[in-house]
């Protein structure tokens, strides 16, 4: 009995291992260059990569009444909204009540 099959087409002896080997060091060394490359620019920026410190030590202020709180957002929102008021002095930026506003965009369009 033969231990050896010849059929057309088929391979008889085993797949290399070389190829997979020598792809799998090109590819570990650009990764490595790129991070080389890519550390050498973070570190010639000069810009500081660390996180920010924290601004604050003390504990956050927590809600103590929240309808009351909400009342009083929406009240400085309407306020807001329903008046005329600086944005940018400098500039000459002003903001203008929102029914103004929708009345003037009716008017001349966007």
């Amino acid at each position: 009995m033969p231990t050896e099959y010849n059929y057309p087409g088929h391979e008889s002896s085993g797949a290399s291992v070389l190829r997979p080997l020598l792809y799998g060091a090109i590819l570990f060394v650009l990764v490595l260059a790129l991070f080389l490359v890519a550390s050498g620019v973070i570190a010639g920026s000069g810009q500081d990569v660390s996180p920010p410190p924290s601004t604050s030590l003390r504990e956050p202020a927590l809600q103590v009444d929240e309808v009351t709180d909400r009342q009083a957002f929406e009240a400085q929102e309407s306020e807001r909204l329903n008046s005329y008021g600086w944005v940018d002095k400098d500039a000459g930026i002003v903001h203008i009540p929102i029914d103004r506003a929708i009345e003037l965009t009716a008017e001349q369009g966007f």
